[in-house]
């Protein structure tokens, strides 16, 4: 039996598949909890099945990404939503977030000083913020290794 909906639409087992780094324990926990949400849920007999959109995935990567660096899973949600919300508001109007006119992906940089975060944005290079910036500690994502992972699951 085949998928019962489109292919944008993710599974939890397909999510883990996508970002093997992320553990079916951990992924589940946050289900629970509420710090990540399904597109939707379908109950099937005694079973639920969570589904993610494609543009979800990123939330998801990139919750993953704060709370390993140490971020509080409650700001990690707050944070990993707010950017997801910017993306899908770039995306309605035609300028993909995770991308610049050139194609040339960009960095998620968080910048941390006594320990609060004092900046996060997106640049297509991060030489000149270390050189220019007033901070303690810096986070750098690469999105183009999360957009390839993504890219590449043929489920």
């Amino acid at each position: 039996m085949g998928k019962v909906f489109p292919d944008q639409f993710f599974t939890t087992g397909e999510v883990i598949k996508v970002f093997p780094e992320i553990k079916m324990e951990s992924f589940q926990d946050w289900l629970k909890r509420g710090f990540i949400k399904p597109c939707f849920r379908e109950k099937k007999g005694q079973r639920s099945w969570s589904y993610f959109t494609e543009s979800q995935l990123y939330q998801i990567a990139l919750f993953h990404k704060f709370v390993n660096y140490g971020v509080k899973r409650a700001e990690a949600y707050h944070l990993a939503q707010r950017l997801h919300t910017r993306r899908v508001d770039n995306e309605a109007s035609g300028s993909p977030l995770f991308q610049d006119t050139n194609g040339i992906p960009p960095y998620t940089i968080m910048a941390y000083k006594s320990g609060k975060l004092t900046h996060l944005f997106f640049s297509d290079g991060y030489d000149s913020i270390i050189k220019e910036g007033d901070f303690d500690d810096v986070m750098v994502i690469d999105m183009k290794v999360i957009t390839e992972k993504i890219e590449a699951y043929e489920g």
